[in-house]
């Protein structure tokens, strides 16, 4: 799972969307002070990777011997690295099988449709990219699937501008190569809420909203 950040960061649009000058305060901070993580980010840290794996495991990315030895380092090195007890592991199993499952019904809603994972994505905002959970992409559409472990607040695909930012980058990396591309599908998967909740978007609307909000904020 990449874990470097762009400055202008797709999960942190919110902010800079609504108060540019943030960027330039948070410059400001001691460095042990912007980058500041949460318990509750560590573990969604852990069951995005856990996610990343499970995922490759059922699409046939990872095999046998290979998904073990993953499996076992991600345990040791991420799970306990993020001191969580063991009773909570069947519970994020579960959960993220359930973005598995969603991943999967997804797929095979468009014939010639094809799962990628964890793609870095350029959103053509200038100093901005970042890292995709799932894309899926046919030569008619494309789709941003993204897993938010979370169970605080319910999050809304509805004008949400960091997935908004990823079907930006997925639509200029993959657009022109699968075909013409016309309908951007924007999910978000709380499986701890069992909430799901998507947006649609022509390719035109997507453009027009980062070219008259998102260029202009950066």
């Amino acid at each position: 799972m990449p874990t470097a950040h762009a400055k202008l960061s797709p999960s942190a649009s919110e902010r800079w969307i609504s108060c540019p000058a943030s960027i330039r305060m948070e410059a400001g901070l001691p460095p042990e002070e912007q980058d500041v993580e949460s318990v509750y980010a560590r573990e969604g840290t852990v069951a995005h990777s856990l996610a990343e794996l499970e995922a490759r495991l059922a699409f046939g990315l990872i095999k046998g011997a290979d998904y073990l030895d993953a499996y076992n380092r991600w345990y040791r090195d991420e799970y306990l690295a993020a001191e969580l007890s063991d009773d909570e592991l069947p519970a994020m199993e579960e959960y993220v099988q359930q973005y598995v499952e969603l991943l999967r019904e997804r797929l095979g809603r468009r014939r010639n449709s094809v799962l990628l994972l964890e793609q870095r994505l350029d959103t053509g905002v200038p100093g901005s990219w970042g890292t995709s959970d799932a894309v899926i992409a046919s030569p008619t559409h494309v789709e941003i699937v993204d897993f938010k472990y979370g169970q605080g607040v319910r999050v809304s695909a509805i004008g949400n501008s960091q997935t908004r930012l990823y079907g930006c980058g997925a639509l200029d990396t993959y657009g022109d190569l699968l075909g013409e591309v016309e309908d951007i599908y924007i999910t978000i998967h709380q499986p701890r809420l069992g909430h799901v909740s998507t947006e649609e978007l022509t390719a035109d609307e997507l453009r027009a909203w980062r070219d008259e909000v998102a260029i202009p904020a950066a």
